[in-house]
C-alpha cells in the first residue's frame, strides 16, 4: 500500500520538477538576455564614445571635488593632445590644464559644478609637445557605480579664436581708417582756408617791405611775419598731404636711386650713436611719384625710427625691393580700402628701438600724436596721406622691446600709369608776355 502511494506521488513530483526546471530555464534565458543587452549597450556606448568629434574624458572625482585621474578617453583626445591612450590614462587633468587653467578651475569652475553639476568654460590645454591650444570645456557630474564621476567634452576652438581675432583687427582697422578719413577732410578744409589767409598775409607783408625805407625799424618785424607765414604755409602743405589733396609733380622714379641721393641728409639727421644701414635693390621697376613727397616719407620714417631708438646705440636699416602682394597681405594695411593685388615696390625702415604696444600702434597716424613731450607734428600722419595719394599702402609691425618695421608699398606697371594719368592737381596757370 505504501508503494502504491509512493508511485502515485511520482507524477506530482515530476510535474513539480518540470515546473522548477521551466522556472530555472526562464531565469537562465533572462540572464542571457540581460547579459546580451548589457553587452549591446556597452558596445553602443563605445561606438558613441569613439565617434564623437570632440575630445571626451571620463574622470574620477576626489572628495574635495577635484578630478583625480582619467578613467577613459576617446581617440580624439589622444590625437588632440598628442599622447597615446595608455599615457593619458596614467595622467591627471591637472597635467593638461597648465598652472593658470588649474587655478581658474579650482576657484571658478568647481563651485559651479558643485551647485549645478554642470559647467561650461573656456581654457587652455597643453599638448605633449608643449604647444597650448584654446579649448571650450563642458563638464557634467554624475554617480557611476556609487562613485562621483565627471564626463568632460573638450572642443578645440583655435580656428574660432583666430577668426575672432581677425574680426577684431578688421574692425579696429576700419575704425582707424574712418577716423583718419574724417580727420583728413577736416585737415584739408582747414588747410585750404588757412592757406588763403596766409597768401594775403604774405602779400601784404611783402608790399609793406617794398614801401618801407631801408632804415625803417619796422622791416625786422615784417621779415619775422614773412618767416612765420612761410612756416605756416609748410604746415598747410603737410596738412594737405595728410588729407591726400596735396599737389604732386609725378615722375618715373627709381626708389633705390632716390634713397641713395638722400642718404647723406639721413645720416646727419639722426644721432651719431645710431648706425644707418642701407640695403637697396638694383634694377627696381620705376614708380610714378612726386620725388619731393617721397623724400618727406623717407625722412619722416627715419627720424621717427631715430626717436624710437633714443640716445642709446642702435641700428636703423633702410631697404628697397619689389614684391608680389596678395589681397590677404594687403588687407593688413592701414587703409580702409587696400589696393588691388599685384607687384609693388617697397621702402622698408626697421629700427631696434623700444617698439610699440597695440594702443600706440593704433594712434601713430593721428595728427599731432606723439609719445614724446616735444616734437608734436604731422610726421607719420603726412606719410600716410602721401602714401594714400600715390595709391600705395603701408604696414606696421611692432612689439614692445622688439623694435618697429614700417613697410611702404607703391604700385608699379599699369596701376602706376593710371596714377600718372589721374593723380595730382594741375600746375597753377601762369601768364606769358609777348
Amino acid at each position: 500500500m505504501d508503494n502504491q502511494h509512493t508511485f502515485a506521488a511520482i507524477p506530482d513530483e515530476l510535474s513539480s520538477l518540470r515546473r522548477r526546471l521551466a522556472e530555472l530555464e526562464a531565469i537562465g534565458v533572462n540572464r542571457r538576455q540581460a547579459e546580451e543587452a548589457r553587452r549591446a549597450s556597452e558596445e553602443r556606448y563605445r561606438l558613441l564614445f569613439r565617434s564623437i568629434n570632440d575630445a571626451v574624458y571620463v574622470c574620477g572625482v576626489a572628495d574635495d571635488g577635484l578630478p583625480s585621474h582619467f578613467i577613459e578617453v576617446n581617440d580624439i583626445a589622444c590625437q588632440t593632445l598628442g599622447y597615446a591612450r595608455a599615457e593619458l590614462l596614467r595622467m591627471r587633468p591637472s597635467d593638461i590644464e597648465g598652472l593658470e587653467g588649474w587655478v581658474k578651475f579650482r576657484e571658478v569652475v568647481i563651485p559651479r559644478l558643485r551647485a549645478d553639476r554642470h559647467a561650461v568654460w573656456e581654457g587652455v590645454h597643453v599638448r605633449k609637445d608643449g604647444h597650448k591650444i584654446p579649448v571650450e570645456i563642458s563638464a557634467n557630474l554624475f554617480d557611476y557605480e556609487g562613485r562621483p564621476t565627471a564626463v568632460t567634452t573638450v572642443r578645440d576652438i583655435t580656428q574660432r579664436k583666430r577668426a575672432e581675432q581677425q574680426q577684431h583687427e578688421l574692425e579696429m582697422q576700419v575704425q582707424q581708417a574712418q577716423k583718419m578719413e574724417s580727420l583728413g577732410l577736416l585737415a584739408g578744409g582747414i588747410a585750404h582756408d588757412f592757406n588763403n589767409l596766409l597768401t594775403a598775409i604774405l602779400g601784404h607783408a611783402n608790399l609793406a617791405l617794398m614801401d618801407l625805407a631801408p632804415e625803417s625799424p619796422v622791416r625786422d618785424s615784417l621779415r619775422e611775419i614773412d618767416k612765420a607765414s612761410v612756416r605756416a604755409a609748410e604746415l598747410c602743405r603737410q596738412m594737405l598731404a595728410y588729407a591726400g589733396k596735396g599737389r604732386f609733380v609725378l615722375e618715373a622714379i627709381n626708389l633705390s636711386r632716390l634713397i641713395e641721393e638722400l642718404a647723406h641728409l639721413l645720416h646727419v639727421s639722426i644721432s651719431k650713436k645710431i648706425l644707418l644701414r642701407c640695403h637697396l635693390a638694383e634694377k627696381l621697376p620705376s614708380i610714378n611719384a612726386d620725388p619731393a613727397e617721397l623724400r618727406q616719407v623717407a625722412m619722416n620714417l627715419v627720424i621717427n625710427a631715430a626717436e624710437a631708438v633714443g640716445d642709446t646705440e642702435g641700428v636703423i636699416a633702410i631697404s628697397t625691393g619689389v614684391m608680389q602682394c596678395s589681397e590677404e597681405y594687403l588687407r593688413g594695411s592701414h587703409l580702409t580700402e587696400p589696393p588691388a593685388s599685384g607687384q609693388y615696390v617697397f621702402l622698408e625702415v626697421v629700427d631696434t628701438g623700444c617698439g610699440m604696444d597695440a594702443e600706440t600702434r593704433n594712434r601713430i597716424f593721428d595728427p599731432f600724436f606723439t609719445t614724446k613731450f616735444a616734437g608734436r607734428g604731422l610726421g607719420l600722419a603726412a606719410v600716410l596721406g602721401i602714401v594714400r595719394s600715390h595709391r600705395g599702402t603701408l604696414r606696421v609691425e611692432s612689439e614692445p622691446g622688439c623694435g618697429t618695421t614700417f613697410r611702404v608699398l607703391f604700385p608699379t606697371g599699369a596701376k602706376a600709369a593710371a596714377l600718372k594719368e589721374s593723380g595730382g592737381d594741375p600746375p597753377p596757370w601762369r601768364g606769358r608776355g609777348i
